[in-house]
C-alpha cells in the first residue's frame, strides 16, 4: 500500500523536503540574513528572498522565489517576482553592499537610480526565469543558480547601466555650461571615435553571426567577432554608429549579452576619423574563428589590448602588465607567460566523469587557464591522510583574474549529475589552497606542465608524490596546506 500526502506519494514528498532543506542550508551558509532569507508560511509554503543593493542611496532590488511543495522533483519552474525597494544601509553600507562598484553613479539622484532599476527589472526577471526553466527541465535545484544569475546581471549589466547614465548626466551638465559660451567658440564640432567590447554567453546561430557582420559593415564599423563560447565582438567607428549597433543587437534573443568595455575618443575638427582607427580593415568588419588567441592577437595588432582585457573584467592595464601578460600568450600551450596564480581543489566524486571533466577543460580554456585532473582513486594517497576525495584538480593561470573566473564558473554551473541523472552543482569540492605561486619566478610554463603531466600519468600516486608536486608549484604555503590533511 502506497501512503499518500495530499495525493502525492510520501516518499516523493520526503525526498523533496530533504532536498529543499539541503539547498536552504547551503544558502544560509553562503549569504548573510541581509542578503537572503526564507519565510515559511501556511502548509509549509516556502518563500525565498534575495536583496541586491544597487546604490549607496539605499535603492535595492528584491527577488521573491516561490517553489512548489515538491520542488525540485516535480519539474515545475519556481515562480520569480521582483520589486524595487529602498533600504537603510547599515554601517555606512559596508554590510549590505554586493560589490565595490555599488557606490558608482555619484551624479545620480535616488529617483534616477530607482527609475533605472525599474527599467531594468524586466530584463533581470527574464534572465532568472530562463535559469529556473532550465533547472526545472533537469529537475535540479534552481535557487542558488538564480542567485548567481542575478549577481552576474549586477556585475555586468547593472554597473554598466549606472556608468552610462552617470556619463549622460555629466554630458548634460557640460552642455549646460557650454550653452553659456559664445557660439563662435563652439562652431567647430568634433567627431567622436567610439569603441566597444561586447561579451555574450555564446554566439552560435548562423543568423546571428551573419547579422553581426552585416550590421557592422552597414554602419561602417571596423572590428571582428569570435563565435563559440563565449562570443565576443570588438568594434570601432562613429560613436553614433556604435550606439546604434548595440541598440539593434540587444533586441535579438540572447541568453546573456553585455558591453564589458567602451572607449570614446574626440577627433579634432578637420581630421579624418578613419586615420584614428586601430583596425587595419578600416570600415570593414570580419568574423574570426572560435579560437580566443586569434581574437586576442587581432586586438593586439590593432593596439586595443586594454579594451580586449575588459572581456575578462580586467580594467587596469597596470595590473596586467605587472604579470608580464602578452596577448599572444593568452591561449598558448608553449613556453609563454609563466603561471602566476593557482588553486588546488579536492573533489569527492564525479558521477558523469567524462562529461564533468570535458566541461571543466573547455571552461579552463575559455578562461585562459591550464587545468590538470589527478585521479586519487587507485592511489594510496588516502592511506597517508584523512582525505577520501577521488580527484585532485590543479588550476593554474597567468593571473588571479583568470583563475578566479574559472573557480566562479565551477561553483555556479551544473557540472555533474546526481544519482538520478539530473544536472547538479558541485557541492563536494574542497579548496585546499589558492594564491600566488612561488614557482612564478623559478620555472617556465613548459617545465611545470611537463612535471604535472608526469604525475597525472602515475597509476598509483603517493602522498609524497603530491607533496613534491605542491612544493614545486606553490612552495611552502602549498605544502603546508597539504600537510593539514594529516592533522
Amino acid at each position: 500500500m502506497v501512503l499518500l500526502h495530499d495525493g502525492i506519494e510520501l516518499d516523493i514528498v520526503e525526498e523533496a523536503k530533504e532536498r529543499q532543506q539541503a539547498e536552504l542550508d547551503f544558502l544560509a551558509s553562503a549569504y548573510s540574513n541581509d542578503e537572503a532569507w526564507c519565510d515559511v508560511g501556511e502548509n509549509d509554503k516556502i518563500k525565498v528572498y534575495r536583496r541586491i543593493i544597487l546604490h549607496s542611496s539605499g535603492v535595492c532590488l528584491v527577488l521573491k522565489i516561490v517553489p512548489s511543495s515538491i520542488y525540485p522533483i516535480d519539474g515545475k519552474a519556481v515562480t520569480i517576482n521582483g520589486s524595487v525597494e529602498s533600504t537603510v544601509i547599515a554601517d555606512g553600507g559596508k554590510v549590505l553592499f554586493d560589490g565595490d562598484d555599488v557606490n558608482g553613479g555619484n551624479n545620480l539622484t535616488k529617483h534616477a537610480i530607482s527609475k533605472l532599476a525599474y527599467d531594468n527589472l524586466a530584463n533581470l526577471l527574464s534572465l532568472c526565469r530562463n535559469e529556473a526553466k532550465c533547472a526545472a527541465e533537469d529537475r535540479s535545484e534552481a535557487i542558488f543558480a538564480i542567485f548567481s544569475c542575478a549577481q552576474a546581471w549586477y556585475d555586468d549589466t547593472w554597473i554598466h547601466e549606472v556608468d552610462r547614465l552617470d556619463e549622460v548626466i555629466m554630458q548634460r551638465k557640460g552642455n549646460d555650461e557650454l550653452s553659456l559660451i559664445p557660439s563662435e567658440a563652439t562652431s567647430d564640432k568634433c567627431q567622436v571615435l567610439g569603441r566597444r567590447l561586447i561579451y555574450s554567453h555564446h554566439i552560435i546561430a548562423k543568423t546571428k553571426r551573419k547579422g553581426i557582420v552585416e550590421l557592422a559593415n552597414d554602419l561602417n564599423l571596423s572590428g571582428c567577432s569570435k563565435y563559440g563560447w563565449p562570443g565576443l565582438v570588438i568594434l570601432e567607428g562613429e560613436e553614433s554608429a556604435c550606439i546604434e549597433f548595440i541598440e539593434t543587437i540587444r533586441k535579438w534573443r540572447w541568453q546573456y549579452l553585455t558591453v564589458r568595455g567602451e572607449q570614446q575618443i574626440e577627433i579634432p575638427a578637420g581630421e579624418d576619423l578613419d586615420n584614428h582607427r586601430g583596425f587595419a580593415n578600416k570600415g570593414s568588419f570580419v568574423e574570426l574563428g572560435e579560437n580566443m588567441s586569434e581574437f586576442a592577437a587581432k586586438c593586439r595588432e590593432s593596439g586595443l589590448d586594454d579594451l580586449f582585457r575588459t572581456c575578462m573584467k580586467i580594467y587596469n592595464s597596470e595590473d596586467v602588465s605587472s604579470l608580464d601578460l602578452d596577448c599572444k600568450d593568452i591561449n598558448s600551450k608553449e613556453d609563454g607567460s609563466p603561471f602566476q596564480y593557482g588553486s588546488a581543489v579536492l573533489v569527492d566524486h564525479m558521477n558523469n566523469e567524462k562529461g564533468y571533466q570535458k566541461m571543466l577543460q573547455r571552461s579552463a580554456s575559455e578562461c585562459q587557464c591550464e587545468l590538470f585532473i589527478l585521479s586519487l582513486e587507485t592511489s594510496n594517497f588516502s592511506d597517508s591522510c584523512k582525505c577520501q576525495a577521488r580527484f585532485l584538480v590543479l588550476v593554474l593561470g597567468v593571473n588571479k583574474e583568470y583563475v578566479q573566473r574559472l573557480m566562479k564558473f565551477w561553483r555556479t554551473t551544473k557540472v555533474d549529475v546526481d544519482k538520478r541523472g539530473h544536472a547538479c552543482l558541485e557541492r563536494m569540492m574542497q579548496v585546499l589552497v589558492e594564491g600566488v605561486l612561488s614557482s612564478r619566478t623559478k620555472f617556465s610554463r613548459t617545465f611545470l606542465v611537463t612535471e604535472i603531466k608526469k604525475k597525472a600519468d602515475f597509476s598509483c600516486l603517493t602522498f609524497a608524490d603530491v607533496q613534491g608536486l605542491f612544493h614545486l608549484i606553490g612552495g611552502d604555503s602549498w605544502t603546508f596546506a597539504l600537510d593539514e590533511l594529516k592533522r
